[in-house]
C-alpha cells in the first residue's frame, strides 16, 4: 500500500496502530476493486469520463462528531487516492467531538494538504454544521460526503467530466451503492431527473454536487426542520428556483450499512419523520395554491417515513368516465370516489374501439378516465390522486396505476420505451406486496406509458390523439396507454404512474394487442427507445433480468432484435 500512497499519507498510516492500519489497507483495495468491477468496467469510465481535475471546482464538505475511525479512515483513503491527485478541497468540520479517538483520527487526516479542518467545541447539529462548511468552503462546487461513505477512486474525474460536458450546471447528483461490512451491494441504478419520483423519495442522495454561489442564494442548510434530510431539502430549494439537476449515471458514492445509519436502522433518526414531512411541504409551498394540499403517511409502507399528497376536497376540475361495455344494456358500475365532483359517467360499446370511444369524449372537458366493465377499482382516492399529480405537475396529460391479475400479480405498471415488447413494465409478474426496485413501485413516478385500464387523462391531449388514432386504423383500445405515452413524450408532456391507482381484472390487455399493432408501435416510435432517462443505461430492457446491470452490447443486442422482429411483421 505504501508504493501508492501520498508522503503525508504514508507518514500518518505508519503512526496507526496495526490492526487499524490492516483494515485501512483491505477498504482501501476494496475500493479499487469495486472502481474497476463497476458497470461498464473501469477502461470504459475511463473513456468516457476523462476530464483532468480543475484546481478550484470542488469542495467535499464533512461534518464529524464522535465517527468510529475504522469508517473515517478508510474514507480517507478514498479521498486521498482519487485518480489524478487530490487539487480539490476537503473541508472538514469537527462537530464538537467529544471522542479522543475521533479527535485523534482528525488530526492525522488533517495534515493532508487538501484538507482543511477546522472545529467547533459546542455540537452546531447537522444543518449547522453544514452551513459552517458551506460558508466557508472554496470550491465552485459542494459535494455533501458523510463521514462514514466511501468514493469511488475515479469520483473526482467522472463528476468534474460531468460538470464540464454539461456547461457547469447548477447541481448535479450520481449513482451508488451500499457498503456492507467490506461488500458493495445494492447498486442504485437511478433515473434522471424527475421531479415526481422526487417528491416522493430523496433519490438524489447520494453524491450531490452544488453551485456554492447558488446554493447560498436558495438558503441551503438554514432550516433546522430539514435536520434529517439536507440533500432533500437543498435540492427542493433549487427546484423551486427554477434549475434543474444533471444525473451522472455512475456508481460513485457507497452510502455505509450499520446500525446509526439510516441506510440500514431507519430508527437510528427519529428526526427523519418530521424533516421529511417539512421538505415536502417546501416543495408543495412553491405551487399555485399550496393551501390544498398536505402530507400524509404512504398506506403502503406500514408506518415507515413515506408519503403521499393529499388534497382538500374542493374545486376540482370536471371528470367524465367512460365505461367501456360489453353490451349496450349494462347497467353503470357504482364506482367509488370519495365524494369527487364534478363526476359524470357514460358508457360505449367495447366493440366500437377507438371510434366509438372517439364520439363519447366529443364535447367532453377537463378530465376523463377510461375504465372497461370488467375492471374493479380497488382505491376510492383514485380521482383525487390524479388531479393532485397533474396540478403540482401541470406537463401531465395521463396518470395511471398498477393492474392486477386474479392471481395478485401485476399485469401492468409503470411501462419503459425499449422494454421487453416495446413498451413493458419492468414491474410485470410481480406480486402485488413487491415494493419493486428500491421501493419504487409503491411511489408515483414519471413512465413512459401506463395501462389506459384505469387511467385519467386530460382530454384536450386525449379528445384529439384518439380521433387520429381512430382514423389511423392500426391502433386499438387494449394499446392505448402505449400510444398515448409515445404521444406526450412527442410533445414534451408527461405521463405519470401511481401506485394508488390499483385496480383488479380478469382480463389482461397486454395479451390482446396485435403482432401488427405491436410491430406497427415499434417502428413508429423507435427512436423513442430505450428510454434511459427513465431506466439507467446499465441495466437491460430484457424481462429476465430487470434492474439488473447488463453489458451495453446485450442490451443492445435485445432492441435489434425488438425492432428487427418489427420490421419482419411488418413487411410479411
Amino acid at each position: 500500500m505504501s508504493m501508492l500512497l501520498s508522503a503525508p499519507l504514508r507518514r500518518a498510516a505508519r503512526a496507526l496502530p496495526l490492526s487499524v492500519r490492516s483494515l485501512f489497507r483491505t477498504l482501501w483495495l476494496k475500493a479499487r476493486t469495486h472502481q474497476e468491477t463497476t458497470p461498464g468496467g473501469w477502461t470504459v469510465r475511463l473513456r468516457e469520463y476523462n476530464e483532468p481535475q480543475h484546481p478550484g471546482l470542488l469542495s467535499f464538505i464533512t461534518t464529524v462528531w464522535n465517527t468510529d475511525p475504522a469508517y473515517l479512515q478508510p474514507l480517507a483513503a478514498s479521498v486521498f487516492e482519487q485518480e489524478g491527485g487530490t487539487k480539490f478541497e476537503w473541508f472538514i468540520l469537527d462537530n464538537g467531538s467529544t471522542d479522543p479517538r475521533t479527535r485523534a483520527a482528525l488530526e492525522r487526516i488533517g495534515a493532508h494538504p487538501c484538507v482543511r479542518l477546522e472545529r467547533v467545541e459546542e455540537n452546531l447539529g447537522i444543518i449547522g454544521g453544514m452551513k459552517y462548511c458551506l460558508d466557508r468552503a472554496s470550491g465552485r462546487y459542494v459535494l455533501p460526503l458523510d463521514s462514514d461513505d466511501l468514493l469511488s477512486l475515479d469520483c473526482v474525474r467522472i463528476m468534474t467530466t460531468a460538470i464540464v460536458e454539461n456547461n457547469y450546471p447548477p447541481l448535479l447528483y450520481s449513482d451508488e451503492d451500499k457498503l456492507r461490512g467490506q461488500e458493495h451491494v445494492l447498486p442504485y441504478f437511478k433515473p434522471d431527473w424527475d421531479p415526481v419520483l422526487f417528491l416522493h423519495s430523496c433519490y438524489i442522495a447520494h453524491l450531490c454536487a452544488l453551485d456554492r454561489i447558488l446554493a447560498l442564494e436558495c438558503g441551503c442548510y438554514t432550516d433546522a426542520a430539514a435536520e434529517g434530510s439536507h440533500d432533500w431539502d437543498s435540492f427542493t430549494r433549487f427546484h423551486l428556483a427554477r434549475h434543474t439537476p444533471v444525473h451522472v449515471p455512475e456508481v460513485i458514492y457507497s452510502w455505509r450499512m450499520h446500525e446509526n445509519s439510516t441506510s440500514e436502522n431507519i430508527a437510528s433518526k427519529p428526526v427523519v419523520y418530521s424533516s421529511h414531512q417539512a421538505v415536502i411541504s417546501r416543495f408543495l409551498s412553491g405551487g399555485a395554491k399550496p393551501d390544498l394540499y398536505s402530507v400524509a403517511e404512504s398506506p403502503l409502507f406500514g408506518g415507515m417515513p413515506d408519503w403521499r399528497i393529499q388534497r382538500r376536497r374542493e374545486a376540482a376540475a370536471p371528470l367524465t368516465t367512460v365505461v367501456l361495455v360489453d353490451s349496450p344494456t349494462a347497467p353503470l358500475p357504482e364506482l367509488p370516489t370519495n365524494g369527487y365532483a364534478p363526476h359524470e359517467i357514460v358508457s360505449v360499446s367495447r366493440a366500437e374501439g377507438l371510434a366509438g370511444l372517439a364520439r363519447a369524449l366529443r364535447g367532453v372537458e377537463g378530465l376523463v378516465h377510461i375504465l372497461p366493465q370488467d375492471v374493479q377499482v380497488r382505491d376510492p382516492e383514485w380521482a383525487w390522486e390524479a388531479l393532485t399529480l397533474m396540478e403540482l405537475f401541470p406537463d401531465t396529460v395521463t396518470v395511471g396505476g398498477r393492474i392486477v391479475g386474479r392471481n395478485g400479480l401485476l399485469l401492468h405498471a409503470s411501462g419503459c420505451f425499449g422494454f421487453g415488447r416495446g413498451c413493458d413494465p419492468p414491474d410485470r409478474g410481480r406480486p402485488l406486496t413487491d415494493p419493486g426496485y428500491f421501493a419504487i413501485a409503491w411511489k408515483p413516478h414519471s413512465a413512459s406509458a401506463v395501462s389506459a385500464q384505469h387511467a385519467v387523462f386530460r382530454a384536450d391531449f386525449l379528445t384529439p390523439l384518439v380521433e387520429r388514432l381512430a382514423r389511423n386504423g392500426k391502433a386499438s383500445l387494449p394499446f392505448l396507454g402505449a400510444w398515448a405515452g409515445a404521444a406526450a413524450r412527442r410533445a414534451n408532456l408527461r405521463t405519470v404512474y401511481s401506485p394508488f391507482l390499483i385496480a383488479s381484472c380478469s382480463t389482461d390487455w397486454e395479451a390482446e394487442v396485435s403482432d401488427d399493432e405491436r410491430a406497427a408501435f415499434l417502428l413508429a416510435h423507435a427512436e423513442l427507445m430505450p428510454e434511459e432517462s427513465l431506466l439507467s443505461r446499465h441495466v437491460g430492457f430484457s424481462p429476465a433480468a430487470p434492474h439488473v446491470w447488463t453489458p451495453a452490447a446485450k442490451r443492445d443486442a435485445h432492441l435489434r432484435g425488438l425492432l428487427g422482429w418489427a420490421q419482419a411483421v411488418a413487411s410479411s
